[in-house]
């Protein structure tokens, strides 16, 4: 019981992983007039509707966490918060044959991407144990989390039409699936009895796992396919329009995933309630071990393959030229599948000496409030390095709730 409850809080310190970046794509940036271009970018990013970078820290470095750091999440929590983290690392490459119009595009991507759901009872379970619950119920219900680890190589075509006015891009997809682990709970309470004598549960908690013994690096667990594709186009003189979707697919882990079921009421008797719910070991443990409170409560365990969405995401953006330097950026994002809320975005770029372009964005939704960040890119001799975030204003603060970066290298010959 004390490790199925740990994994399941275990998502709410994930401070370090991968997924996409909330710039434009690099089909839309590489050299179009060149005959090759290749891109190397990576980016990461954390936000939560509560958990702050300070605590984040301190537990993902092992630091003692302050009861003022928690008391400033306590602060923050609603009935239902969640997160969301993810890294990217990706290498594009563009071939144009002398003989075609069009360019070629090949990619290969590493991605992990992890997103929560939970209850505020659940975070003070994890971190203030079940003292404060004496005689009274703490709910753990409707609280999910999910992370999903995978690999992919894409290969695709790019190219304009109308006389140039529009771009395009196309890239079918396949996914190699690493890792998948999805924790759901139905209707749940833990009450503890007022002197800590007893604790009764009633949980309902389901959960899918890949192929638990297949975790080295490179193992593949599922496969899957899927669509990135766009265009941008012109409206006026001095106007663009973007769109596209990324990663809309889905991977099928294979039938060696694990599948079990907790569904009990269980009365703890002559147990301390702080002990029971002490979770200083290892945040990493697995949920079907060898742990023998953990496999006497669970049921309906087998072997089986199941479909999950990857965690894509559909963009909208318009630009507008004010002048010769200045560019006004105005978008939306929005995740598939996950819990986060659209992204409204607002980003100026200003160019100096042809080489360099500094950018301010700002920035409300996903999975936080508001945050706003600086970029930068610099152009020359058909070499192109970006670096920014979209998080710098809560970042610098440990009381922020979010924190990322993106950085990529393009070279066009």
């Amino acid at each position: 019981m004390k490790q199925t409850l740990l994994v399941i809080l275990w998502g709410l310190i994930a401070t370090v992983g991968l997924a996409q970046s909330a710039d434009h794509s690099d089909e839309f940036h590489l050299d179009s007039n060149q005959h090759h271009s290749i891109a190397v970018a990576g980016s990461y990013f954390f936000a939560s509707t509560a958990i702050t970078n300070g605590l984040a820290s301190d537990y993902y470095l092992h630091r003692f966490i302050e009861n003022s750091t928690k008391d400033e999440v306590g602060n923050k929590l609603q009935r239902s918060n969640c997160f969301g983290t993810g890294f990217n690392g990706s290498i594009t490459y563009l071939y144009r044959p002398d003989s075609c119009k069009y360019h070629y595009i090949f990619t290969l991507q590493q991605n992990f991407f992890a997103t929560s759901e939970f209850r505020d009872d659940v975070f003070d379970l994890y971190f203030r144990g079940n003292k404060g619950f004496a005689g009274d119920t703490a709910y753990v219900d409707h609280s999910d989390f999910r992370s999903i680890q995978y690999y992919q190589t894409g290969i695709g075509v790019s190219g304009t039409c109308q006389a140039g006015r529009t771009e395009w891009y196309a890239i079918g997809n396949f996914f190699l699936g690493h890792d998948f682990l999805d924790i759901k709970t139905g209707n749940g309470y833990l009450y503890t009895s007022p002197d800590g004598e007893y604790i009764d549960a009633d949980l309902d908690i389901t959960f899918r796992a890949s192929d638990s013994t297949a975790v080295q690096p490179g193992a593949v667990n599922g496969t899957g396919f899927g669509l990135t594709a766009g265009f941008s186009t012109t409206l006026s003189s001095h106007t663009r329009i973007h769109a596209g979707v990324t990663n809309l697919g889905f991977i099928h882990f294979f039938e060696r995933s694990s599948y079990a079921q907790l569904d009990s009421t269980l009365r703890f008797e002559g147990l301390d309630a702080t002990e029971l719910f002490d979770f200083s070991d290892t945040v990493t443990s697995t949920i079907i071990n060898d742990s023998a409170i953990v496999q006497q409560f669970l049921s309906n365990r087998s072997k089986e393959g199941f479909n999950v969405w990857v965690p894509g995401h559909f963009d909208l953006s318009l630009d507008r030229e004010l002048n010769s330097s200045l560019t006004l950026s105005i978008g939306t994002r929005q995740y598939f599948a996950y819990h986060a809320v659209p992204i409204g975005w607002l980003e100026a770029s200003y160019r100096l000496y042809n080489h360099h372009t500094i950018r301010l964005h700002t920035q409300y939704g996903g999975f936080t409030a508001w945050s706003a960040g600086i970029g930068y890119q610099l152009n020359y001799q058909g070499w192109e390095l970006s670096i920014s975030s979209n998080y710098l204003s809560a970042w610098m603060s440990r009381n922020g709730r979010s924190q990322g970066a993106f950085v990529s290298l393009s070279k066009s010959f």
